[in-house]
């Protein structure tokens, strides 16, 4: 199937085709107001294209909203759909130029609840973050300034 873009070009090859061995003189005035009606024909066809925005890090809903804003359609959702789902990637990328009504294919994720760990034991937070399915990075920071009994403590997360 032919592109809008092709097709708006079409009868003009034909016109070119037809007149090739014609000799055919056309004024200033008609040759432009010629040009201005091709240019029409093209933009009005569809051949212009847009940037794929960046909807990773989004929730989902916002995502879609997004796109459809940007004169795209949704395409394929992979990945686990529920509340509060954010898209992880996307393609097209960001930044790519397309045409208007091109599918844009998300992965998404759901986000997971973390426990409040303040002033817990080390070993208990790092137990119920492992059991969540999260990695735990160490950052020691001694205690003594919330005046707590134990060596070592969740003091802050983000």
């Amino acid at each position: 199937m032919a592109s809008p873009c092709s097709a708006a070009q079409g009868p003009m090859q034909t016109l070119d085709s037809r007149n090739h061995n014609r000799s055919v003189r056309m004024t200033s005035a008609k040759g432009l107001l010629l040009l201005v009606a091709a240019a029409a024909g093209l933009a009005s066809t569809g051949c212009k294209k847009v940037a794929v925005p960046n909807v990773v890090q989004l929730d989902l809903e916002q995502a879609k909203q997004t796109i459809g804003t940007a004169s795209l359609k949704l395409g394929n959702i992979t990945g686990t759909q529920s509340t509060g789902s954010y898209v992880t990637a996307q393609t097209p990328p960001p930044g790519q130029q397309v045409k208007p009504n091109t599918p844009i294919d998300l992965t998404v994720d759901a986000p997971i609840a973390v426990p409040d760990l303040v002033k817990s034991k080390l070993t208990d937070a790092v137990s119920v973050l492992q059991g969540t399915g999260l990695s735990v990075a160490f950052i020691k920071q001694p205690c003594h300034r919330l005046q707590i009994p134990i060596l070592w403590c969740v003091v802050e997360q983000w």
